[in-house]
């Protein structure tokens, strides 16, 4: 049998289709270790990539788990993006129900049946459920799993037993990075350490925030008491890059902390630096440099796809420029592909960012003082780009230089050379969930994101009337 534990969801940074290397907990969670998962357990796991999912087994061994597929969104093992996230389930087949009592007694599966889990004394009938208006058959089932909740749901309850109890779940994980539900949180000045801030970049658990600057020409390092909330951030050490760019503009951290890249206008290159210790700046050294000025005499931004075989510069050109890496991070085997403009969007960009998933794009600059969007039909592939909307933040910054989004594109942060500040949006679009009438006592409808939902309702006159007795939001 598979081993079962309790909130067990972590983070991996693994890339492609082989055995997964677990990460950090996410926010709420635990490890698989922490949980009780120990070597040789094996486990039901569910693997969220973007919007993509996997669903199969895998044996635990010291932090590494293998998989072997039961079901996925794409039919086979995804390739992983790098920025995935992980974490344990149960299937039907994995929870004795009443009804199967008397065969396990029979077949020897079990020689003492205490303690079994079992599901109350009707029979557990479970159902999956889907799209904008998923009509629930309580004649039918009494489990109805919607996965995950992607638009705004509308229930409704058909034949429906005189006295019934049923169940319906879901988890709510779409975030479509929208800029155009942006809301202001809040800020936190940088000023004491750069009044020409350029870009800005965090470790990917939110605790370590970097800025970049012309005025210092250096990075400056804060750490983050609270991860992501910049509230609670306060300066630790700077990092000169003068001896290599005395403009500098752009920043960007390989994901595992131990490279790091600038890119500015007066070199007009992307300058690397290996960190000994990773995200500690002050064990920074550098180690060599690539041009860019064929394409850019000016460049602001860069990014890299998470895998590292992929660059992009923005700047001045008016053009995301695209390079690519025969061997991964390593900016002496880059090469250009090609270029794609946002001139008819913005003619100062500067601030580059892509979706982890690679399907959106999102620039800003100095001149429309906005964040532009843009959606790839091919992810990665800036020859696909469309622009779709933007999102104007001139209320707050006349010149923003550089941004940057949390993983589950949940937040957004942009920094600019005339407040000195980084500037907090939440870009969290919460999904609406309607109940029939008959639910007499209907919580608010309204799920934020990333929430797994349990809703328990009871009738015991047909459907008349409805109790809504259980609702778990986690």
């Amino acid at each position: 049998m598979v081993t079962l534990v309790n909130r067990a969801k972590v983070a991996t940074a693994t890339t492609g289709t082989g055995t997964i290397t677990l990460g950090t907990a996410e926010s709420g969670y635990q490890t698989f270790a922490d949980a009780g998962v120990v070597n040789a357990d094996v486990v039901r796991y569910v693997i969220e990539d973007g919007t993509a999912w996997e669903i199969g087994t895998g044996t635990y061994s010291t932090g590494t788990l293998t998989r072997v597929l039961d079901e996925s969104s794409t039919g086979s093992l995804l390739n992983l993006s790098g920025d995935s996230v992980v974490y344990i389930t149960a299937a039907g087949g994995d929870i004795v129900q009443p009804s199967d009592l008397a065969t396990v007694a029979t077949s020897g599966a079990y020689s003492d049946l205490s303690g079994l889990p079992t599901l109350g004394m009707a029979a557990f009938t479970p159902t999956t459920v889907s799209g904008a208006n998923q009509a629930l058959d309580v004649g039918s089932y009494n489990f109805f799993d919607a996965g995950s909740l992607t638009e705004d749901v509308t229930l409704s309850f058909t034949n429906v037993p005189t006295e019934a109890r049923w169940t319906y779940t879901s988890e709510v994980i779409a975030s479509s990075g929208d800029v155009s539900t942006a809301s202001y949180v809040q800020n936190f000045s940088v000023s004491a350490q750069e009044t020409s801030p350029q870009d800005l970049f965090f470790k990917p658990d939110g605790t370590v925030m970097y800025v970049i600057g012309t005025t210092g020409d250096d990075v400056n390092e804060y750490s983050l008491s609270t991860a992501w909330d910049i509230s609670t951030a306060f300066f630790v050490q700077n990092f000169s890059v003068s001896s290599q760019e005395t403009s500098p503009n752009g920043l960007f951290f390989k994901p595992d902390g131990t490279v790091m890249y600038i890119i500015g206008g007066t070199g007009d290159d992307v300058n690397e630096y290996s960190l000994s210790i990773a995200w500690d700046i002050s064990t920074a050294s550098f180690v060599q440099n690539f041009s860019v000025s064929a394409q850019d005499a000016f460049p602001t931004g860069l990014f890299f796809k998470p895998d590292g075989t992929v660059m992009y510069v923005i700047g001045f050109g008016r053009n995301v420029n695209e390079y690519s890496l025969s061997t991964a991070w390593d900016i002496s085997t880059a090469s250009y592909v090609q270029n794609f403009s946002v001139s008819a969007q913005e003619g100062v960009p500067q601030g580059l960012f892509f979706k982890p998933d690679g399907t959106v794009m999102y620039i800003t600059g100095a001149n429309a003082d906005a964040v532009q969007q843009y959606s790839l039909s091919t992810a990665w592939d800036i020859s696909t780009a469309s622009f779709v909307e933007n999102f104007s933040v001139s209320a707050r910054e006349s010149s923003p230089t550089g941004l940057f989004f949390k993983p589950d594109v949940t937040v957004m942060y942009i920094i600019g050379a005339v407040a000195d500040v980084v500037q907090e949006y939440s870009v969290l679009a919460p999904i609406s969930i309607t109940l029939p009438a008959s639910v007499q006592n209907p919580p608010s409808g309204f799920v934020a994101l990333y929430s797994q939902i349990s809703y328990t309702f009871y009738t015991l006159d047909g459907g008349t009337t409805v109790k809504l007795i259980n609702e778990e939001l986690l």
